[in-house]
């Protein structure tokens, strides 16, 4: 048996993104390293949305509304055609 198209990969984990709640109040940040997926409406009226470690994926259902964002060039956010980021 040979190993063409076959990889092996020695101490690598895997993340799988997760669904991280909009907070009702208040501002929101990422920052414990946490991979995200937005599918609703996350308004967060007059509070700041941070992303400093981990990572933003606005899906094609998602919204985020919010008075200022910032995004440590180390967290990415990715924006789905269809998503909507309104900072501002």
């Amino acid at each position: 048996m040979d190993n063409v198209g076959c990889a092996v990969f020695w101490n690598t984990s895997i993340t799988t993104p997760v669904t991280c709640t909009c907070p009702s109040s208040g501002n929101w940040e990422i920052s414990d390293g946490s991979n995200c997926n937005l599918t609703t409406t996350c308004d967060i009226g007059t509070n700041r949305f941070r992303c400093n470690q981990g990572r933003l994926i606005i899906k094609n259902t998602g919204k985020l509304y919010a008075s200022s964002c910032f995004r440590n060039p180390s967290c990415p956010i990715v924006i789905e055609i269809g998503g909507i980021k309104k900072c501002g």
